[in-house]
């Protein structure tokens, strides 16, 4: 038991080459027991002839004029009739400007990270770390890294000062 499918008829979107729907194209198959039903297709309308120019050969409205006494080697535009400058300027997309780490900064957490290692440097991550304090806070629109600058004096002040107290104790006994 086969069943009819729009797809096994004629293809309901089809027209002729004149415009025409072929006769039963637009009916879809009613199923049994519709009761609506699809009302019949209408008869196509016989195919008009076609009309064809009475004059089939091309009249000069067809190509461009020419003229024979022109200038065409002076190019497109002529001296006189130049295309008007640009009147705007283009668009240049520049990424936003990026604001660097203070160099003193990081020199000042260097410095304190190598105080472990070596005592004599605590004083200078002290003095770096005030500089590069003092930089990112002159400069907000160039530097970053206010807080490796106050890390660098806080190590550092705290190493200083206990290698201060160290000396100190040294010189006392």
């Amino acid at each position: 038991m086969s069943q009819n499918y729009p797809s096994d008829g004629p293809n309901r979107f089809s027209t002729n080459a004149d415009g025409v729907t072929p006769a039963g194209a637009d009916a879809w198959p009613s199923p049994a027991g519709d009761p609506w039903g699809t009302p019949p297709a209408e008869p196509a309308a016989p195919n008009p002839a076609p009309t064809e120019p009475a004059d089939p050969t091309p009249t000069a409205s067809y190509f461009p004029s020419y003229d024979a006494n022109a200038n065409y080697s002076a190019g497109y535009y002529s001296e006189q009739s130049a295309p008007p400058p640009m009147s705007y300027q283009p668009v240049v997309y520049q990424p936003a400007p990026t604001r660097a780490n203070s160099p003193l900064a990081i020199t000042a957490v260097v410095m304190s990270i190598a105080t472990v290692f070596c005592g004599i440097t605590a004083p200078f991550a002290l003095g770096f770390g005030i500089a590069g304090y003092r930089q990112v806070n002159e400069h907000p629109d160039r530097y970053t890294g206010r807080g490796m600058a106050i890390a660098g004096m806080a190590v550092g002040g705290a190493l200083t000062a206990l290698w201060a107290l160290f000396l100190l104790m040294a010189i006392i006994r």
